[in-house]
């Protein structure tokens, strides 16, 4: 039996706070709803001269005001077409973005 390769991404928060989060192939979609809390959204983000990376969302982050405005929205998708797209609740954020 082979063991499951553990990824981290980070979870950038609606308080201003970041988190590191560990996943793995089996349990990603629980731990990305968890990090965003309710149904997830996947949206790749190009930057000119940059690897693309993607970020998670909750499913209603892109439309609407029922969560929290995220501050790190402009800052993870700047240089991206989702640069002034405000973006609501927690983002998690995976590949090339990691810091």
């Amino acid at each position: 039996m082979s063991k499951l390769k553990t990824k981290k991404a980070k979870v950038y928060k609606t308080d201003g706070t970041i988190e590191t989060i560990e996943f793995n192939s089996k349990n990603q979609l629980e731990v990305f709803q968890k990090a965003v809390g309710g149904l997830i959204q996947p949206v790749t983000v190009i930057v000119q001269n940059k690897k693309p990376f993607s970020m998670i969302l909750n499913e209603e982050g892109l439309t609407t005001l029922d969560l929290p405005f995220n501050p790190y929205s402009h800052e993870i998708t700047e240089g991206s077409i989702w640069e002034y797209s405000p973006f609501y609740g927690n983002i998690v954020v995976l590949d090339s973005m990691m810091r």
